[in-house]
C-alpha cells in the first residue's frame, strides 16, 4: 500500500503544502470541542425556539466572503453571538 506521497508522484502532481501545522490545528480543534462540549453543557440554558425574526441574519452577512482566514475565536464568537440565538433546541 503506498502513501499519497507515492500517489502524487506516479500521477505527476504535487500535493499541496501544509497550511496549518498539526499542533496549530489540534489546538485549534480542542478549543472547537471544548466550544461544542459547552454548548451541549449549558443547552438547557437556552430558549427552546429561537428568538430571533426570519431573516435576521441575512442583515449580519458581509456581501461577500472575507478576503483574509479570520481566527477561530472570532468565529466561534459569531456562532454563539448570531447563530446560536436563532436555533430551535
Amino acid at each position: 500500500m503506498g502513501s499519497l506521497q507515492d500517489t502524487a508522484a506516479e500521477n505527476n502532481f504535487m500535493c499541496p503544502p501544509s497550511l496549518l501545522d498539526p499542533e496549530e490545528f489540534r489546538r485549534q480543534a480542542h478549543k472547537m470541542v471544548d466550544f461544542i462540549a459547552e454548548y451541549y453543557h449549558n443547552i438547557d440554558k437556552y430558549p427552546v425556539l429561537s428568538q430571533v425574526s426570519p431573516g435576521y441574519l441575512r442583515d449580519l452577512l458581509p456581501d461577500s466572503a472575507p478576503a483574509a482566514a479570520e481566527p477561530l475565536e472570532a468565529i466561534l464568537h459569531d456562532v454563539h453571538e448570531h447563530l446560536i440565538p436563532g436555533l430551535t433546541h
